[in-house]
């Protein structure tokens, strides 16, 4: 099962907010997820082939500061079942470290890292996934954030070692928030993917615009929108009469609700549509997924 976009929480809006460092016990807590999703185009091709699932998960969490972190872990195993066999049957593990330190009382200097296992990457590819990056985060006004961060990923492949590769990305990030209600994040970002095999090397492009709304004290509302446009060097099609290199645009909305049951309690239900369109007519689909999913803490 993915568990990116608003299945991972959101990509783009933040949990903290940037400043001065409130006084405040470390915090660390364990978490226990579980649920269910139904995908109506399990491998993203053309014909699609629908299914539901099931997930198990179990995680850490550790700040130093449980509301404006400097120094942030968390680590999860979670185990993936379909009602039909599949690659996507699996055990996955992730985990990461990020530090947000203040240069004095201005901007703030981000660094990260983190690794995915037998995990789910952007293009709907299982493999194994190592990351580090740096950036700077500037307060331009109060709750007006901008962001400026790049990073390194090694992708491997260990049924393919074609599709190895080594992606370089850049990005930039505005986010702005007003009080806890209402926070709204955009975002781009240029990427180059080399990969082992010049045909799975590939240039995007991403925008992301994001809106994380608290209605009321126990829910939390959240809409997400990435768009995405690809191109192939190594790879020709038959486009118009020519030949052309393969180019790829993609829109992703997705739709999340969180509702707290009880202290520590939190059952999500998320919606998210992929639709891709390319001059390649074998690699256009779109795909549905529906997930409800329940997190208890400890």
């Amino acid at each position: 099962m993915r568990t990116r976009g608003l299945l991972a929480g959101s990509v783009i809006l933040g949990a903290g907010s940037l400043g001065g460092q409130a006084a405040a016990p470390p915090d660390a807590e364990l978490l226990l997820r579980t649920g269910g999703v139904w995908e109506s185009n399990l491998e993203h091709e053309r014909n699609p082939r629908g299914a539901y699932g099931g997930l198990v998960a179990l995680g850490l969490e550790v700040r130093d500061n449980p509301v404006r972190p400097t120094v942030s872990l968390d680590y999860e195993v979670a185990l993936h079942r379909y009602t039909t066999p599949t690659r996507w049957d699996r055990t996955s593990q992730r985990g990461g470290l990020d530090l947000a330190l203040p240069l004095g009382r201005g901007p703030v200097w981000l660094l990260g890292g983190g690794f995915s296992l037998n995990g789910s990457f952007d293009d709907r590819e299982l493999g194994n996934e190592y990351r580090g990056g740096t950036g700077l985060a500037v307060m331009l006004a109060p709750g007006l954030t901008l962001e400026v961060a790049g990073a390194l990923r090694f992708k491997r492949y260990p049924d393919d070692s074609g599709r190895n590769a080594t992606s370089r990305y850049a990005e930039l990030e505005l986010k702005r928030r007003w009080g806890a209600a209402i926070r709204l994040a955009a975002g781009a970002r240029a990427e180059t993917n080399v990969a082992s095999s010049p045909r799975h090397s590939y240039r995007r492009l991403t925008g992301e615009l994001g809106l994380r709304l608290r209605p009321w004290r126990a829910d939390v509302l959240e809409a997400q929108v990435r768009l995405r446009r690809q191109r192939y060097p190594a790879r020709q099609v038959e486009a118009d009469g020519r030949r052309a290199d393969r180019r790829d645009a993609r829109v992703n909305p997705a739709l999340g609700w969180t509702h707290r049951l009880r202290e520590r309690l939190d059952v999500s239900l998320i919606y998210e549509f992929e639709a891709r369109r390319s001059n390649d007519p074998e690699k256009r689909f779109d795909a549905h997924l529906l997930s409800l999913l329940v997190t208890r803490r400890w």
